[in-house]
């Protein structure tokens, strides 16, 4: 849908919000895991620091992606509960 009109299907509006909210949660269990176990992991060479060096200027771009991903969810829900009540539906996120 485009040009300003709204719509969605319940279902697929549904999935979408579940979606959402674990791949956001997701990304930020993997953010942890990593950094938890780089600081617990004696790994020293090239590929280390290399590795390190990419994560370090990877990782803030996640944080974004998480905020914007949260954000899509949010609307999603209201997209889904207006439609919800306008068309009469009981179904509610």
């Amino acid at each position: 849908m485009a040009g300003g009109s709204v719509g969605g299907d319940l279902a697929i509006l549904r999935q979408l919000f579940s979606t959402l909210g674990a791949s956001s949660s997701d990304i930020e269990t993997v953010c942890s895991n990593i950094d938890r176990e780089l600081g617990n992991t004696v790994w020293i060479g090239t590929n280390a620091e290399k590795f390190r060096e990419t994560w370090a200027q990877f990782k803030p771009t996640l944080n974004p992606l998480v905020t914007a991903m949260t954000d899509a969810k949010e609307d999603v829900r209201k997209q889904h509960n207006n439609l919800s009540l306008a068309t009469g539906e009981p179904d509610q996120i």
